[in-house]
């Protein structure tokens, strides 16, 4: 299985969520892309990977998100209030494989 992790590459939260990802994710070939709030996402990057993993970044709008969700594998672990709040909101529309 291919892996391509996002991570907010804009403080230090996002590179150790990254580092942590690469500690300790073994079994799995992952890459990395580092992104940050307002950058374009890179819809064409994804389409050799077979699961996405975020750490300390969220794909926004949360609709983008459920599109990428219904795409592809997706792992989110991100600890910022606002996505905790739109996810208890919208977590219906959601559907996380793992």
């Amino acid at each position: 299985m291919n892996s391509l992790c996002f991570y907010h590459n804009a403080d230090l939260d996002g590179l150790c969520s990254a580092a942590i990802v690469k500690h300790f994710v073994k079994n799995v070939n992952v890459d990395f892309y580092g992104i940050n709030y307002g950058d374009a996402f890179p819809w064409d990057k994804i389409e050799d990977y077979d699961s996405i993993i975020m750490v300390d970044w969220t794909l926004q709008p949360f609709d983008e998100l459920i599109k990428l969700a219904n795409m592809k594998e997706l792992t989110v672990i991100d600890h910022h209030k606002s996505v905790a709040e739109e996810y208890a909101l919208r977590q219906d529309e959601l559907r996380f494989m793992g």
